[in-house]
């Protein structure tokens, strides 16, 4: 093995052996580099470290090129663009391959699109329906073989709406369908998604009590990142509707929430750190979140979606508003077998709000952070915003910075702005 090079530059020597035929993804490089070069890291590391200078470094100073392949970014060195066998496609080529894939997609599914509209007409007379419904309705009636939920979700949210045969409604949090020829049915069953009567259809009922709450989980999000804000922590929501379905297995996946924190450290100390270990230099969050936690089976079912959801992260947590007190030993039982953290938030100063237990360090999982940068494009950015952090120079570092914080998790600033929250939202 050699080990008098660098790491960028045994990247180099790995792209000119792989991609003079085609290109390579990062994986392949990082085995050439593992198996002839060594280093003081582990491979974890040093796969990480690859991604990073292959994905940011390299590709904004033009030194490799890189092609995205079946969902996957692809790397080369431009000297080798223009190789016979070489396989990189120009841009009207792509366009046309892809016009051809959905020409393809639509036969494919146009059974099953037909069955579609075939239950809308039947289920969506007189309100709109979910998804799931239509789904239902297909497997109940073996209306078509091989019916995927996904499917279903891609045609009624895709194909159908984009078109305009469909047409949905965002109804209590989630999107219902229904055919486009019954909106002006004078019968027809439209919650008002936009009058000052929003709140009559969106209330959190609890038990059934006469006492209502204007908030759903997704309110929390902001009190959750002005309490992370306050503790260094950049935040980001991640909105699972935006994940493709090339992959699945998707179920307990996505975290609600993730965030990152660089250490505090002086210009000199911070690049030795990068130096010496680069997946090191930072921490990575994943949050769970919830609005109420009041009983043994909302726990389990919470707590091991947290634990699940959290398994790429270094650190992992359930975040609720309401916890119920007896619940407190079982918690506490919880977080010492699996090391998730449990954070209690307080609505009306979120900067007080209370870490339960303690989450347990682990290792970074990057085949699951691959994975969730496959299939979710807020995720895949935000690790690329957070890699162009670590390799950006001094001089360039405060702009990258601000860009990064106009990505991330807007939070509430001042008192007034919380407390104004709250009455809004009746916290």
């Amino acid at each position: 093995m050699k080990n008098n090079i660098s790491l960028r530059g045994a990247i180099l020597e790995a792209l000119k052996v792989l991609s003079k035929n085609k290109s390579v993804t990062a994986n392949e490089v990082s085995d050439y580099v593992i198996d002839n070069f060594k280093f003081n890291t582990t491979d974890k590391q040093t796969r990480y470290s690859i991604s990073a200078t292959l994905g940011t470094h390299y590709i904004h100073k033009n030194i490799v090129k890189r092609v995205k392949k079946e969902n996957i970014w692809h790397y080369y060195l431009p000297e080798y663009e223009n190789n016979y066998d070489f396989n990189v496609f120009d841009s009207n080529s792509v366009i046309n391959n892809l016009q051809e894939n959905n020409i393809a997609k639509i036969k494919k599914n146009g059974t099953l699109t037909e069955s579609i509209l075939e239950a809308l007409k039947i289920l969506s007379k007189n309100k709109p329906v979910t998804a799931n419904e239509v789904y239902n309705y297909l497997i109940n009636h073996n209306t078509t073989s091989d019916t995927k939920r996904h499917s279903v979700n891609s045609i009624l949210a895709k194909t159908l709406t984009g078109k305009g045969i469909v047409l949905r409604e965002k109804i209590e949090n989630k999107y219902c369908y229904y055919l486009s020829e019954y909106k002006n049915n004078s019968n027809y069953s439209i919650p008002d998604t936009t009058s000052n009567n929003l709140y009559e259809h969106n209330v959190v009922k609890l038990n059934n009590k006469t006492e209502s709450k204007n908030y759903n989980e997704q309110d929390l999000h902001i009190l959750l990142s002005t309490y992370l804000h306050h503790k260094k922590i950049f935040s980001k929501t991640i909105h699972q509707e935006k994940s493709n379905r090339s992959d699945d297995n998707q179920m307990w996946t996505h975290p609600d929430m993730i965030g990152v924190k660089f250490p505090d450290l002086k210009t000199t100390a911070k690049a030795f750190s990068k130096a010496v270990n680069l997946a090191g230099s930072f921490t990575l969050y994943s949050y769970e979140l919830k609005i109420k936690i009041t009983n043994d089976g909302e726990l389990k079912k919470s707590f091991f979606q947290a634990l699940s959801n959290s398994s790429w992260a270094n650190y992992g947590y359930l975040v609720a508003l309401e916890i119920k007190d007896s619940l407190k030993d079982e918690i506490e039982r919880l977080n010492q077998a699996f090391g998730i953290g449990i954070i209690k938030i307080n609505a009306n100063n979120p900067k007080e709000s209370e870490v339960l237990f303690q989450p347990k360090r682990k290792e970074l999982d990057f085949i699951t952070i691959e994975k969730l940068c496959n299939i979710n494009p807020e995720f895949d950015k935000f690790t690329d915003k957070v890699t162009t952090l670590l390799l950006t120079e001094d001089k360039y570092y405060k702009p990258m910075e601000n860009d990064f914080i106009k990505f991330c998790d807007k939070y509430l600033e001042s008192e007034n702005e919380i407390k104004k929250y709250c009455i809004e939202k009746q916290f």
